[in-house]
């Protein structure tokens, strides 16, 4: 799309789109996606006897954990002393006679 105007208004492409192709096909598009599910045996809310409205209750309840976040800029600095550190006592470790006694044993097997 790149004869768009700088000006153009996403509600009015939504507008004057035309869905009914992509509609049209959504049925047989469905029908792969369970036929592929229940082929390698994973069930699903759209079975005969399955409640899709059990399956939204038991979502709701299932408690997550918090999402995943990027680290803010201004912790890059900590963030590289202690990867630092932790590389320092990695390179310690590996000197010690018990890990060196250790991984010589490993390599024997």
């Amino acid at each position: 799309m790149t004869d768009m105007p700088p000006d153009v208004d996403a509600a009015e492409l939504h507008a004057e789109a035309d869905f009914r192709a992509f509609n049209d096909g959504h049925a047989a598009r469905f029908a792969i996606f369970t036929a592929y599910l229940e082929r390698h045996g994973l069930e699903h809310v759209f079975l005969p006897g399955q409640d899709p409205l059990a399956f939204d209750r038991r979502l709701r309840a299932t408690p997550f954990p918090s999402a995943v976040t990027a680290r803010a800029p201004d912790e890059m600095p900590r963030i590289g002393r202690e990867t630092r550190r932790l590389r320092r006592a990695l390179r310690h470790l590996r000197k010690a006679p018990r890990i060196r006694d250790w991984r010589a044993r490993l390599a024997k097997r």
